[in-house]
């Protein structure tokens, strides 16, 4: 497990459980105690950036717990209040995978409904336009937004 992935944040404790192999085998549940800043969580320059512009230093518990795990490939299930930052949890180790370069679908994010899509998107935006010249788009029910 990533360093990081050991340590906690003082606020309110998210949980993020961790699955090896696809989902498989040994559930490790993790949960945080002090504060951790973007710079420990090994992002990209670009995106640390990016989130410095946007006014932010510490990451939430979510984003402490989830964002080292995300970045070594392993699957998780978060589980935080609302506007705790999971879409950045999951999203930033996202972006970081993405090469501005390469002109073909990187990635996919797969929401339950169009509100929260297009939440999502306006996040997405915010960080591709401060951090990277790539693009995003959104796709409800067979048509392209």
């Amino acid at each position: 497990m990533h360093k990081a992935a050991c340590r906690s944040t003082q606020k309110s404790p998210g949980r993020v459980e961790t699955h090896a192999g696809g989902g498989r085998g040994r559930k490790e549940i993790i949960r945080y105690m002090e504060t951790v800043k973007f710079e420990e969580l090994q992002l990209d320059e670009r995106i640390i950036r990016a989130i410095t512009e946007m006014g932010f230093e510490e990451a939430s518990p979510i984003q402490a717990q989830a964002i080292p795990v995300v970045l070594e490939g392993r699957d998780i299930i978060g589980q935080a209040q609302t506007g705790t930052g999971k879409t950045a949890a999951f999203g930033l180790p996202l972006l970081q995978k993405v090469d501005p370069k390469v002109k073909k679908l990187q990635a996919i994010v797969l929401l339950p409904t169009r509100e929260l899509a297009i939440q999502v998107l306006r996040k997405y935006a915010v960080f591709l336009n401060l951090c990277m010249a790539s693009r995003c788009c959104l796709s409800t029910a067979g048509r392209i937004l």
